[in-house]
């Protein structure tokens, strides 16, 4: 009897599951009990993250008759547990993120087949499935954001540091510039579906996006919380435009093989779609009138506001 990769998943995740309670036990920095327990939630946490991106890289290894290679995901978690060269709550929230932003190449290619799972949603025919790619992926990229920006690891505190974000600011004065990064991949991906997160030119525009996003943070934070906002009421705009204009040429609607619009969390398939984007549109819209007078003095001039 032939031994198959999926008889060895099983163990492996035991095998990790072993590490994870020995490490947990074993860290001198967590002395406490919930200490280990956090310990070990970070190392179950990248454990199931493992696993789902096995899943979603799968169809690719398969393809290619590369399905053993696949096993590498989950097992070099499990290696990574037992060799600890890092703190696990490192690991995670940058492999949220990078998983995060791999939605956005899971909506592009879902029609085609190209992907079989993508977190808790099964991918691969133009149905409502396609409702719940993008969510998952902002889910996870604002998931693993946060987690960083909370992190008390020393190379994560290192990281908002470069950014100047520093300890002893109120986090309601570092939101609005770190805004600027998820309003550039919403931006991004509707002005430049083709190009956001795809290959050949679109890695020199998704990394110049990416890279711009973060200099502007370090370097203007202020310019960069205004950019923000303005980048808010924009998009805030567009998605009640993509509802009314969505049969009247603006974009096709979904056939087999064709575009697809994402915008924001909805990904722009048929009027229903649409519809719902504008009502996302009118909750960017509502957070960008929100943060205008904050941002802006103009603002608040304007509306009498008191400086």
């Amino acid at each position: 009897m032939s031994l198959r990769m999926q008889d060895l998943v099983l163990p492996v995740l035991a095998a990790g599951a072993v590490a994870a309670v020995i490490r947990a036990r074993g860290d001198r920095a967590a002395k406490t009990p919930r200490g280990r327990l956090r310990e070990l939630a970070w190392c179950a946490a990248l454990l199931v993250i493992s696993i789902s991106v096995l899943s979603a890289f799968y169809p690719l290894f398969a393809r290619n008759n590369l399905q053993w290679w696949a096993l590498l995901i989950p097992l070099a978690a499990v290696i990574f547990l037992l060799v600890r060269p890092l703190p696990a709550q490192r690991v995670v929230p940058v492999v949220l993120i990078l998983y995060g932003l791999f939605g956005f190449v899971v909506a592009r290619v879902y029609v085609d087949g190209g992907m079989n799972t993508y977190g808790v949603t099964m991918v691969g025919n133009p149905d409502v499935e396609a409702d719940f790619i993008l969510p998952q992926a902002y889910l996870l990229m604002l998931l693993g954001g946060w987690l960083a920006w909370r992190s008390a690891d020393p190379v994560l505190a290192r990281a908002r540091a470069w950014l100047r974000l520093d300890e002893g600011e109120s986090p309601g004065h570092q939101l609005p510039r770190l805004l600027l990064l998820p309003v550039l991949a919403v931006a991004a991906g509707l002005v430049t579906p083709d190009l956001w997160l795809a290959s050949g030119d679109g890695i020199a525009w998704t990394a110049l996006v990416l890279s711009g996003g973060l200099i502007a943070v370090r370097r203007w934070p202020v310019r960069a919380a205004r950019l923000a906002t303005i980048g808010m009421l924009c998009l805030g705009v567009a998605g009640p435009l993509i509802a009314v204009f969505w049969h009247n040429g603006l974009v096709a609607p979904n056939q087999m093989g064709a575009q697809l619009l994402p915008y924001g969390a909805v990904l722009v398939s048929t009027q229903n779609s649409a519809d719902a984007a504008a009502v996302e549109g009118l909750g960017i819209l509502a957070l960008g009138v929100w943060l205008a007078p904050q941002m802006f003095p103009q603002v608040r001039r304007l509306f009498g506001l008191a400086p």
